[in-house]
């Protein structure tokens, strides 16, 4: 029989996730107004699993893990439809660059904190003021998650809907949460590099 930790709600809710993040993606080019209300939809249900796992008790590894990789490769398969949008080879660099910088983050802080053992949004060992207050504080998080990925969804709107009021003014709130998203980012990756070397020394040390 398959665990039951695969049936929890919060799980469920990922599932659905991935669901509705892939259903979008063939809506992209064809479709734009239903792949931001799918997109967007799949986005919103990122806050809802966790509260479901904390109300009903229901955290698990493994639903961290399907939170962390569905939010990865949601943002990924975002970026990589918009470098085929006929856009500003400037803003594809940025576009990149901060997709890149995502990943490469995340994955080095679940590295550094032991994988399987921890969650990445763990403050145990953390350092850094802000990336201390960034995971405490879900209001900050949520935040600048949401100005993240808005910031790519109104580039989006705006190259298919160019004439619709406020998605230039969304766009303008939406990028310095961006920023300082990729600022939390550098130094998350920054200091799991660190983590990762001090373990280096210590191995070292015994030999």
């Amino acid at each position: 029989m398959p665990s039951e930790v695969y049936f929890y709600v919060p799980n469920l809710i990922g599932y659905l996730r991935v669901v509705l993040t892939i259903v979008s993606y063939y809506f992209f080019f064809s479709v734009p107004a239903l792949f931001l209300v799918l997109y967007v939809a799949a986005f919103v249900l990122d806050a809802a699993d966790g509260q479901a796992a904390r109300a009903l008790g229901q955290s698990s590894k493994f639903g961290a893990l399907l939170d962390m990789i569905t939010d990865r490769a949601a943002t990924a398969g975002f970026v990589i439809l918009l470098t085929h949008l006929d856009l500003d080879e400037n803003l594809i660099f940025a576009l990149v660059l901060v997709s890149g910088l995502d990943l490469c983050s995340h994955y080095a802080r679940m590295y550094a904190s032991g994988g399987i053992a921890a969650s990445h949004k763990s403050t145990a060992t953390t350092r850094n003021w802000f990336l201390r207050t960034y995971y405490n504080s879900r209001l900050l998080m949520g935040a600048l998650c949401v100005g993240q990925d808005f910031w790519y969804a109104t580039i989006y709107a705006r190259h298919f809907y160019p004439k619709v009021p406020l998605i230039k003014e969304i766009q303008m709130v939406a990028f310095p949460l961006m920023v300082l998203k990729q600022v939390c980012n550098v130094i998350q990756m920054a200091e799991a590099m660190q983590d990762v070397v001090a373990v280096d020394d210590k191995e070292r040390a015994k030999k």
